[in-house]
């Protein structure tokens, strides 16, 4: 069993990161600085895919231990990127640049939604399933 969930969530994972691969290259069509760049492509990923896991938490309560490892860690892990946050600020010389300070607030933001994200993703799915599903 433990070999089928971790195949699952290798392959989630590996369509997950092409998924966000795919969003940074339609990113990269604008024309933004480098940094904004990567700041839209990675908040675009990240608050996506904590509303998704959102969404999976609540539907994935009922599915199995393999289901909930290719939709969680596995895609919904994938597409996420808690180390473009990092690169992000470090890219802004960890916030020790002129306007360093901003992309620490916007980091901070991308958090805090990100949370939000989460939230609305379980409240999503909690008001479309039926009530003898959850």
């Amino acid at each position: 069993m433990a070999a089928k969930v971790l195949g699952a969530v290798f392959l989630g994972g590996a369509i997950g990161s092409i998924a966000r691969a795919l969003v940074i290259l339609g990113v990269d069509q604008i024309q933004l600085q480098d940094l904004l760049q990567e700041l839209v492509a990675t908040s675009i990923v990240n608050l996506a895919g904590a509303f998704f896991l959102g969404v999976v938490h609540v539907v994935g309560a009922s599915r199995s231990e393999t289901w909930r490892g290719f939709f969680g860690p596995g895609l919904a892990g994938g597409f996420t990127t808690m180390s473009g946050l990092a690169l992000i600020t470090a890219g802004a010389e960890l916030g020790l640049s002129p306007v360093g300070y901003l992309y620490w607030i916007a980091v901070s933001i991308q958090l805090a939604l990100g949370v939000l994200s989460y939230w609305w993703g379980t409240q999503v799915a909690s008001n479309r399933l039926p009530k003898a599903a959850i």
